[in-house]
């Protein structure tokens, strides 16, 4: 079975290792759009959006919040790195 065949209608979840186990992450590519939206912002501003998110869409429990976070900032620093490589290669 396909991830999200079991519930027609329900978005597939992003899954990433927070602490060291698998977790799914709902609303992943909303989040990292708004991240990337914030591309020239501070590091720490993009930071507190991604968390901010985070928790709209999940449950984040605040015993691990830093590690959601870290988890979070890791995948954003590889798309937005992955966006400088493609953009200097136009030009």
């Amino acid at each position: 079975m396909l991830p999200g065949e079991c519930c027609p209608g329900k978005p597939v979840s992003k899954r990433l290792m927070v602490g060291g186990q698998e977790i799914g992450i709902s609303e992943y590519d909303a989040i990292m759009r708004k991240a990337i939206e914030l591309e020239q912002a501070s590091d720490n501003d993009i930071k507190r959006v991604i968390l901010r998110e985070l928790k709209i869409f999940n449950y984040v429990p605040s015993t691990v919040e830093k590690d959601y976070l870290e988890a979070m900032w890791q995948a954003f620093k590889k798309i937005r790195d992955e966006r400088k490589a493609r953009q200097e290669v136009k030009v």
